[in-house]
């Protein structure tokens, strides 16, 4: 095995050990299931419970705090938290000190579904805020998906999550930062009618005369400032 992969793997396990740290929390509450079915926590109390039935009650740390009050109620608090401490760690081959967010950040796009029988919060919110996520229903395709980056990989290797489909691997998506960036950092050009911007090229949208599912051949040309009452002539009687 060459330094490099060792060394990729050593930087792997140092930001799942972050990740084990950001997940922790402080303080003793009660909480109660908010919802009216089966609730499966985004981690385990420390306790080893996860599964949480409707109406139950459990005791964690403050973690479970960001699921109040829509799908956790706080009972009472038993211990107080800590306040927090910023904290920032400085990972192998990466000059740039990481937060939280930026531990949480994944790459490419897959679409995921959850693989436990009651309703599933995530660890983070997905790009769309969507973040608790129900049950598979046969009678609604589609029910219990969700899009979502390769930072929720974890739960598919726990067995929470069930891999559908890769619509982007984070290998496609880099050579498409790579291109527009490649574009966009282009030296400016100075013409005779001025400076020339160079920005991603937009996706070209069809002419108004363009039908789906039509031949090759162009159709008639729409004006759109035509003016319908041309070459109308109006006799009085």
């Amino acid at each position: 095995m060459s330094r490099q992969k060792l060394s990729r793997y050593e930087n792997q396990m140092k930001k799942l050990a972050l990740m084990d740290e950001v997940q922790a929390g402080s303080g003793v509450f009660l909480y109660e299931n908010n919802t009216s079915g089966t609730l499966m926590l985004p981690r385990k109390t420390k306790s080893g419970l996860r599964e949480i039935g409707p109406r139950a009650q459990f005791q964690g740390d403050s973690y479970y705090m960001s699921l109040v009050p829509t799908a956790l109620r706080l009972v009472k608090t038993i211990q107080a938290a800590e306040q927090p401490k910023q904290k920032e760690v400085l990972l192998e081959e990466d000059h740039n000190f990481v937060s939280k967010e930026k531990i949480q950040v994944g790459q490419g796009y897959f679409l995921y579904e959850n693989n436990t029988g009651g309703t599933l919060m995530l660890p983070k919110p997905t790009a769309s805020g969507v973040r608790q996520i129900e049950p598979p229903d046969p009678r609604r395709p589609g029910s219990g998906r969700f899009q979502g980056d390769d930072y929720f990989m974890s739960l598919v290797r726990n067995n929470m999550l069930r891999l559908i489909k890769t619509l982007r691997t984070p290998q496609q998506e880099a050579a498409m930062q790579d291109n527009e960036k490649l574009i966009l950092d282009q030296p400016d050009t100075i013409t005779e009618a001025g400076q020339v911007e160079h920005v991603a090229a937009p996706k070209l949208k069809k002419p108004l005369h363009e039908g789906e599912g039509e031949g090759e051949g162009e159709g008639p040309v729409v004006l759109l400032n035509e003016n319908p009452m041309d070459d109308v002539e109006i006799l009085d009687n």
